[in-house]
């Protein structure tokens, strides 16, 4: 009978301990399934600033999307940023955005959504580099995953 006890005891403890890994293991995510959490950069070289943000950076997600701000008293804000922004991806792949969801070129204050395909597989770095901004500045944004 005390065999059995402990034989049944040591039984308990072997699944409940095989449960609690196969768990915590199965309910961490690859660090490719992470959406990132990253924060907005500013650029203040030249007459205009301009903020990104990265909005929605995952490998569940359609599109990659930032946020982007510009502000100036000075000149236009009459750049196309679909013709202006890449997004590089591990120092090496150029995407194009293929949306602008914000107001047309022209004025002072533009702020929208740029976006972009997903990438797949998950990079280690990402930068948004947005050409000739209001008064022709090259700006780089750069994030680490």
């Amino acid at each position: 009978m005390k065999f059995k006890f402990a034989f049944l005891a040591f039984l308990i403890l072997v699944v409940v301990t095989f449960g609690v890994w196969w768990f915590s293991k199965s309910n961490q995510p690859e660090r490719s399934s992470l959406p990132s959490v990253l924060g907005p950069q500013t650029n203040s070289e030249g007459e205009v600033t301009v903020l990104v943000a990265p909005i929605n950076i995952s490998t569940f997600s359609s599109s990659w999307d930032f946020r982007v701000t510009m502000d100036t008293h000075s000149v236009e804000l009459d750049d196309d940023l679909l013709a202006s922004a890449k997004l590089i991806v591990d120092g090496r792949d150029i995407l194009t955005p293929f949306a602008w969801e914000g107001p047309a070129e022209g004025g002072h204050h533009r702020s929208g959504i740029l976006k972009f395909n997903s990438v797949n597989p998950f990079p280690k770095t990402i930068e948004i580099l947005l050409q000739g901004v209001g008064d022709g500045s090259e700006r780089v944004f750069t994030w680490e995953l």
